[in-house]
């Protein structure tokens, strides 16, 4: 198999597992990846306007403005104008948000683990390492949104 071949063999794999597992841990509701991106910083940040949350993930404010208002309407968030400036839109997780967020976080760890069990202690560590150095190469250099490699 030649090096372009091998890339392309990569990507399709690299596809396939990210669409299984994640239509496999989103039960019992279809997240896309922006709502689910939105419900896990909101998690940790508890309140965000849209502007910084457009910043952190590197879109337009309008994408997740619309990402945002559905999940509104699914009653996973609330929207507010803050008296102070009522041209900005901050955005926080409800009760049902947050159990969302916890069923379908555990859901991804379940799926992972399992697939995970199936490597070697060595194995899960190089995968974390490439897959680490990977998501450095490709993330913008402005964002903090990095995790550590153990």
């Amino acid at each position: 198999m030649n090096s372009d071949e091998s890339v392309e063999v990569l990507a399709e794999n690299l596809w396939h597992l990210w669409r299984l597992w994640s239509e496999r841990s989103n039960m019992p509701e279809k997240l896309s990846p922006e709502q689910y991106w939105i419900l896990r910083t909101l998690e940790r940040e508890t309140e965000m306007s849209i502007s910084g949350l457009a910043k952190l993930r590197g879109v337009t404010p309008s994408a997740i403005s619309i990402a945002a208002r559905r999940m509104e309407s699914a009653g996973w968030v609330t929207r507010r104008r803050p008296n102070q400036n009522q041209r900005q839109v901050l955005v926080q997780l409800t009760e049902r948000g947050h159990a969302l967020w916890l069923l379908v976080s555990m859901e991804r760890q379940r799926v992972l683990r399992t697939l995970l069990r199936t490597l070697s202690p060595d194995e899960q560590q190089t995968l974390l390492r490439i897959t680490h150095k990977m998501r450095g190469l490709l993330q913008p250099p402005d964002s903090n949104a990095a995790s550590k490699v153990p």
